[in-house]
């Protein structure tokens, strides 16, 4: 990540959010519609979580790249969640 420069991991970061942007939305497709009154739009939710995503990973490799696969994965389900399951998707 690091060795391909600033232009280089821009251009794989860029190609990395689009994959995870069509992975996001077909897992959201399915999510519930429920309560008008904490209806968010989808599109944005969609942003969010593929931000975050990309967020862990960044955080894990710059940082913390002792912990498995599985421990960075759980730490971003324990944050993302929530806040999901707590949203109406319009």
């Amino acid at each position: 990540y690091r060795a391909l420069g600033v232009q280089g991991s821009s251009v794989v970061l860029a190609r990395i959010r689009g994959v995870l942007t069509e992975v996001v939305r077909a897992e959201l497709a399915f999510t519930k519609r429920a309560d008008p009154e904490k209806m968010i739009p989808r599109s944005a939710a969609i942003h969010v979580v593929v931000d975050a995503l990309v967020s862990i990973i960044l955080w894990w490799v710059e940082k913390n790249p002792n912990l498995s696969p599985s421990e960075v994965d759980t730490i971003f389900r324990r944050m993302m969640i929530p806040a999901i399951d707590g949203a109406s998707l319009a």
